[in-house]
């Protein structure tokens, strides 16, 4: 069961919004594969997938696995393919009003707002800093214990490269420059 929304997660616990379950729940059913995951899931994120509810709080370990899963049975465990099929996801779940917000605002702009989108779907000890130069941002996430899993890496350029695809640019440049087991840094070119 997700955890209420009321009540902030035990100390040192990292929990995920349910957007991200019902964003995964209706791609798979746009895309005519609502059991494709199936197969790689535990009973207990099945369950929580087949009907999750965007405004509870979910463990984060509920996300990895449904990223594996989504890696495993969509993308046949291809790193490449994998990455394509996360940014095919976020622009689905884009909503066409933050779509047409996004399309008004500068990548850098943007690029500076991801601390606060992080606050809105994440709890736990995480955070993200961001620091803006001429022609680039530098975006460091920080204490968040999941970057070890190539999954989460590929996730994090994905969702930053739809962002910036939302601004305008039609092939954004995202790279991640360091990562260590808690923290991602990558730079995201934009003029």
């Amino acid at each position: 069961m997700p955890a209420s929304e009321a009540s902030p997660p035990p100390d040192g616990a990292y929990e995920v919004k349910g957007t991200w379950l019902v964003t995964a729940h209706r791609f798979l059913e746009h895309r005519g594969s609502p059991g494709a995951l199936d197969p790689h899931l535990s009973d207990a994120t099945r369950e929580m997938l087949a009907d999750p509810i965007a405004s509870e709080w979910y463990p984060e370990q509920v996300l990895a696995e449904v990223l594996e899963a989504l890696r495993r049975g969509l993308a046949d465990g291809d790193a490449g393919r994998f990455e394509l099929l996360l940014e095919e996801a976020a622009e689905f779940g884009a909503h066409r009003f933050l779509t047409a917000i996004l399309r008004l605002s500068t990548p850098g702009f943007m690029l500076r707002r991801i601390p606060t989108l992080w606050q809105i779907l994440r709890r736990g000890p995480g955070y993200v800093r961001v620091e803006s130069r001429p022609g680039a941002t530098q975006v460091l996430y920080a204490n968040f214990p999941f970057f070890d899993d190539e999954n989460y890496r590929l996730l994090t350029r994905a969702s930053v490269r739809v962002l910036l695809r939302l601004t305008g640019i039609a092939t954004p440049q995202v790279e991640i420059t360091d990562w260590t087991r808690r923290t991602l840094d990558l730079v995201a070119h934009h003029d």
